[in-house]
């Protein structure tokens, strides 16, 4: 692309030496002359665009784009080829037929994934010096969600209905699949909440700094969340893992999870073959609620259900712990489904159950749960769609996968 450069003259008028009105004066100057540059730079663009195109010129058009340095007023060619007309420059950037340009929508989803779509609309006008409303937030981020699981989409299709493999996939020794669920308040649909699931798979952990507390960085981390049923889940989860680690391949796949059955049996349908490991504090959760929240009960109780499992599980259903009828049953029959999975991290060669490597917990997908879905989905007063919020998680998805978009468009859903 050829070298653009204008010529403006910046002047900025400041009546006392405040230093306020000085960085807003600058900083309103910097805008103009860069909305200036972009139309210079979109008149280059749009010239190479026509003559690419192969079409008849017809006229020239106004439109305008609303940019990360405000809205501008551009011009540019309808070209006519075949019988149908177009507008080369908007091919050529990208431009959808509202006014964010791809920049600027990148902005918006970027502050929209962190903050409620009204203190996005507000941190975004003070960016561009233009009023962008929360609606017109909503709107962008849903659009780009859409289109982010339009591919997804397509990406479970072409693995699973058309049996495409991703051609240059790695092969790593250990893949980490963990997964876990949590609710959040619907509205406009059946039920008061309905149910978010989070899958993060990763290959290994490399230290990431900390000298009093040492942090750890995932390797090879990907991300996954959806309010679908276990299958979809289970699917999305699956096409993700081939595409990013080559989770096909791995000699060794663990999945933790917390023994309920839906997580369980996703993992045994699309992980065949896999170790499973059940969270241990999920177990002991339930032993301190059988143990009526006595700490030397439950110190006896966890001691016995590690060591034994099976024994444990048959000495609450006799009655010989003492405990409550139904939360012993309860308890007996959760034990006795999650023993042979206790301890499923033993299974994996001893070289990659090393250190920080020895997983018997999901305390990685909870955290993971609590950036994707509780600090952006829980605050006071949300309510979600399942459409509206799926279309957030697949962004959320990918800014957890260090996956971002690299480019922004409108696609329906």
């Amino acid at each position: 692309m050829p070298t653009v450069s204008v010529e403006v003259r910046l002047q900025v008028e400041v009546d006392e030496p405040d230093p306020l009105l000085l960085e807003r004066a600058v900083a309103a100057e910097g805008r103009r002359v860069a909305r200036e540059l972009f139309r210079e730079v979109v008149e280059v663009i749009d010239e190479r665009a026509v003559k690419g195109s192969g079409g008849a010129r017809l006229r020239l058009e106004p439109r305008w784009v609303a940019t990360i340095f405000g809205r501008v007023r551009v011009w540019r060619y309808r070209v006519k080829r075949a019988g149908v007309s177009f507008h080369p420059l908007d091919e050529a950037l990208g431009l959808a037929q509202s006014e964010p340009s791809p920049g600027l929508r990148e902005a918006i989803c970027g502050l929209a994934l962190r903050l409620p779509y009204r203190q996005a609309a507000e941190v975004a006008t003070l960016l561009t010096g233009d009023d962008v409303s929360h609606l017109s937030a909503w709107r962008v981020l849903q659009a780009e969600g859409a289109r982010v699981r339009a591919e997804d989409g397509a990406l479970v299709e072409s693995i699973f209905e058309l049996g495409e493999l991703p051609p240059d996939a790695p092969s790593p020794e250990l893949v980490v699949v963990e997964a876990d669920g949590t609710f959040i308040k619907a509205q406009r649909e059946d039920g008061d909440r309905f149910e978010v699931k989070t899958g993060v798979f990763y290959t290994g952990k490399s230290p990431a700094g900390g000298r009093k507390h040492r942090r750890w960085r995932l390797v090879d981390k990907g991300c996954f969340a959806t309010t679908a049923d276990a299958d979809c889940f289970g699917k999305g989860l699956a096409a993700q893992g081939f595409w990013r680690v080559g989770l096909h391949h791995a000699g060794n796949i663990l999945c933790a999870h917390d023994g309920l059955d839906e997580f369980g049996q996703t993992f045994r349908d699309w992980f065949p073959g896999a170790i499973h490991q059940v969270d241990h504090f999920h177990v002991s959760e339930r032993i301190w609620w059988v143990a009526g929240g006595d700490r030397k009960r439950y110190a006896r109780l966890k001691k016995m259900a590690f060591k034994d499992p099976h024994a444990f599980a048959a000495k609450l259903r006799r009655g010989d712990l003492g405990a409550e009828v139904d939360k012993a049953a309860e308890l007996a029959g959760y034990i006795e489904g999650a023993a042979p999975h206790l301890f499923g991290c033993n299974r994996l060669p001893r070289d990659l159950r090393r250190g920080r490597m020895r997983i018997v917990g999901t305390g990685v997908v909870e955290k993971h749960q609590d950036l994707v879905v509780g600090r952006r989905m829980k605050r006071r007063g949300m309510r979600w769609t399942r459409r509206g919020a799926d279309n957030l998680l697949a962004l959320q998805a990918r800014r957890f996968s260090d996956c971002w978009p690299d480019r922004w468009g409108v696609v329906a859903a």
